[in-house]
């Protein structure tokens, strides 16, 4: 399910207008490749990731309560 901010195809229009303003500034793929999401692997891979993350958040002070993201105590 696509939502309004979804990227799809080459830059046009108004978001194409935007980045004209700063082509400069940023890679030239921009106008040429459409974007599309990072791949990682297997799930395995997919699942080291996020336990990394999860890693991360609690040692910067971050817990999970009742399935939400919190900052400790």
């Amino acid at each position: 399910m696509a939502t309004e901010l979804a990227s799809s195809g080459l830059p046009q229009g108004e978001e194409l207008a935007i980045l004209e303003t700063v082509r400069d500034n940023v890679p030239p793929e921009v106008f040429t490749t459409p974007y599309t999401n990072p791949q990682f692997g297997s799930p395995e891979k997919t699942r080291a990731n996020l336990r990394e993350g999860v890693r991360l958040l609690r040692e910067a002070g971050f817990e999970v309560r009742n399935q939400q993201l919190m900052r400790g105590r």
